[in-house]
């Protein structure tokens, strides 16, 4: 990958193309570091509740690792929209971002992807306007490009630049009574790495151990899934959710693998229901 830069503890640039995979399924995932330099974390998996033509959801997530390499904070905005029925599109942008005494890291990530969707009125509105119980199923298939930008001194001249691209697949369930909002989500992913460089200088063994590790694995098939609950305002929505990638020995590379979050949500289609 982007290594041979362990066996020199100082270097001039390096370039290292790698091995690139375009398979397997998918849908958003980031990977980024931290302070601690973390070499990657999941993102968010979207649940969306589609119900039918012109239906679109945007939201924002506030993103909170737990457990191995959680040094750091993240944002998240996603956007679907079903242009026609039981068709849909996805957009997602992940950003992670830390400091500390050992640098700075910041990544990104952008996913974009294209599935369909399974809507069921369980009670029909038009019987009880006043009575809501849904299910909406959905599944997705999507490409992920991102970076991350790691500093391993004060000053930022000692660096690393990784660049990825990811395949995934998902599935999701979005099951909404009344105002209660009940959310389960499944990815598959296939994480490769593209490119990467070392500029100028010294990076600490812990360091280089566990990128020689990244480099040597190269590519990464892995599952993930989260669960998310909430209230359902009809306009606004608010939900907290957990979510977690199942890695083998994530520590080998400095891989975060859970996080929990809190998300703000519109459903834009209702406020255009008002205005009629």
């Amino acid at each position: 990958m982007f290594l041979l830069f362990y066996i020199y503890p100082s270097i001039n640039q390096y370039n290292i193309n790698m091995k690139n995979h375009f398979f397997l399924f998918a849908i958003s995932i980031l990977f980024f570091a931290s302070c601690s330099h973390t070499y990657y974390a999941p993102n968010t998996v979207t649940t969306p509740h589609l119900m039918g033509k012109n239906n679109l959801e945007v939201k924002a997530n506030a993103v909170f690792p737990v457990g191995q390499s959680s040094d750091f904070n993240a944002f998240e905005a996603s956007a679907t929209y079903s242009p026609i029925k039981y068709l849909a599109v996805q957009g997602n942008y992940f950003y992670g971002y830390a400091s500390g005494d050992a640098g700075t890291n910041n990544g990104k990530i952008y996913d974009i992807a294209i599935g369909g969707y399974l809507p069921k009125n369980i009670i029909p509105t038009n019987l009880d306007p006043s009575k809501r119980e849904e299910l909406s199923l959905s599944g997705f298939v999507g490409t992920s490009f991102g970076n991350v930008y790691n500093t391993y001194d004060t000053i930022g001249k000692i660096n690393s630049h990784l660049k990825f691209q990811k395949t995934y697949f998902t599935f999701s369930t979005s099951y909404l009574v009344q105002k209660f909002k009940l959310g389960f989500g499944l990815r598959i992913n296939y994480l490769s790495y593209l490119n990467g460089s070392v500029t100028n200088g010294s990076i600490q063994s812990e360091e280089i151990s566990k990128i020689v590790n990244i480099e040597e694995k190269s590519n990464f098939f892995y599952p993930e899934m989260s669960i998310n609950l909430g209230l359902d305002f009809k306009k606004v929505y608010v939900t907290w959710g957990l979510t977690r990638a199942y890695f083998k020995d994530p520590s080998l590379y400095n891989f975060n693998n859970s996080n929990v979050y809190l998300s703000l949500g519109f459903n834009i289609h209702e406020f255009f229901k008002k205005n009629r």
